[in-house]
């Protein structure tokens, strides 16, 4: 089964090491706490944007929203790993089954017909299919080098979200189904899904792959109408939700996608070419 080809990266890192976490304290922020703390793990969660300077002195990791987990990161010393911006563009034209570029804003030529516009890093503005001449909210306090991901449309049936580590996916969950967001149970792993091992099979033929994307991230994989298999994005692990995917194996994940300044020269986030 899937699920039982990743047991072998559950991690311990024992008390020596905290999870942060912010005040908001989502569900997903929940269910890596309680695993975190079953694994001997400190947690702390954050009143407001700064850090107390004793939490500092013990490593940590960082889980949280938007420009929130960057600047815990920043305190912590922690370098933030993530796939480079332009990952999605440069994969196999067979794991897109779609045309997607890669350019930033001052290169940005508005397309004939229809594209999907999104921002590469950052939630910039609203992800979406957008019309030519159709305006796009907040395009004028973009800065000129922000990047985006251009692509021709197409119609998802279902989708999945991945948790990766090492090239190999962990686990994962459902994501969205029909046009839904379904709810799904954490450790999700499938349940009775006749969808799932395809998904899993072609996210992990993607990985194996494609080299670059860095110790650690999350890969989304669609279903499009007619039957194929895409590739939809990557997100970084440390601001992803987990929606069904097992806390337990995406705090393994958390762990190799932050490094320590020490070792990376300085704390941030950082895209892997």
């Amino acid at each position: 089964m899937t699920a039982e080809r990743a047991r072998g990266h559950t991690s311990h890192q024992g008390d020596s090491v905290q999870l942060i976490v912010s005040q908001r304290y989502s569900d997903d922020a929940r269910l890596l706490s309680e695993a975190a703390r079953l694994q001997g793990w400190r947690v702390h969660r954050a009143q407001g944007s700064t850090l107390p300077a004793d939490v500092l002195q013990l490593p940590s990791r960082v889980y949280a929203e938007g420009f929130l987990v960057e600047h815990f990161a920043a305190q912590a010393g922690l370098k933030l790993l993530r796939p480079a911006d332009d990952a999605l563009a440069t994969l196999e034209p067979a794991f897109l089954s779609r045309e997607v570029l890669f350019c930033t804003v001052q290169d940005f030529q508005a397309p004939w017909d229809a594209r999907f516009i999104k921002p590469a890093d950052q939630k910039l503005f609203p992800a979406a299919v957008y019309p030519p001449g159709a305006a796009i909210p907040g395009w004028e306090t973009l800065d000129p080098s922000d990047p985006l991901l251009i692509s021709m449309p197409v119609t998802l049936v279902r989708e999945y979200r991945f948790f990766v580590l090492d090239a190999q996916v962990q686990t994962g969950s459902l994501y969205w189904d029909g046009g839904q967001v379904p709810k799904v149970p954490s450790g999700y792993e499938g349940a009775d899904d006749p969808f799932w091992e395809a998904a899993w099979s072609f996210a992990q033929q993607v990985c194996s792959c494609t080299a670059g994307l860095g110790p650690s991230y999350v890969i989304d994989v669609g279903q499009l109408r007619g039957g194929a298999w895409a590739v939809i994005e990557f997100n970084p692990t440390w601001a992803s939700g987990l929606y069904g995917s097992s806390p337990d194996q995406v705090l393994s994940c958390l762990t190799a996608s932050q490094r320590p300044e020490a070792e990376t020269g300085r704390a941030g986030s950082e895209a892997l070419a």
